[in-house]
């Protein structure tokens, strides 16, 4: 168990606020130009965010990718049946697991991403009139 699990979730609950606020004021953009762009959108969005944190830059070689103290890489595009939404969750997880997990163990690193898992998660939808 970690020792300072309250260092890690207060962590967690502020990677939640901001990549959230990120995300949300980023859809909201996007569906004032175009309904239809948030799918493409939101890989800028979120690749943004990742680059606006201390330590991370985007892969010389891969746009696609960002890379944290030149050693670990988050893929920031949308992968094959995910939703924008998921994209935001699975990058909070992988910037947590880097940031919070660099020289840890699996079971450490598992903590941190629980309680990432344990934040409020709220993903805007649009419904659509059939």
């Amino acid at each position: 168990m970690l020792q300072n699990e309250s260092d890690i979730k207060g962590y967690a609950h502020e990677l939640n606020q901001s990549i959230m606020v990120a995300y949300l004021e980023g859809f909201q953009k996007s569906q004032i130009k175009d309904k239809n762009a948030w799918i493409y959108d939101c890989q800028e969005v979120l690749r943004n965010y990742v680059l606006s944190r201390p330590g991370w830059k985007l892969d010389k070689e891969n746009k696609e990718e960002v890379v944290y103290k030149n050693k670990y890489s988050i893929d920031t595009h949308i992968i094959l049946n995910e939703s924008p939404g998921l994209m935001m969750i699975r990058i909070a997880k992988e910037i947590a697991k880097t940031e919070m997990g660099e020289d840890k163990n699996q079971e450490d690193i598992n903590e941190i991403i629980g309680c990432v898992d344990k934040e409020d998660w709220m993903i805007p939808f649009v419904r659509e009139k059939t």
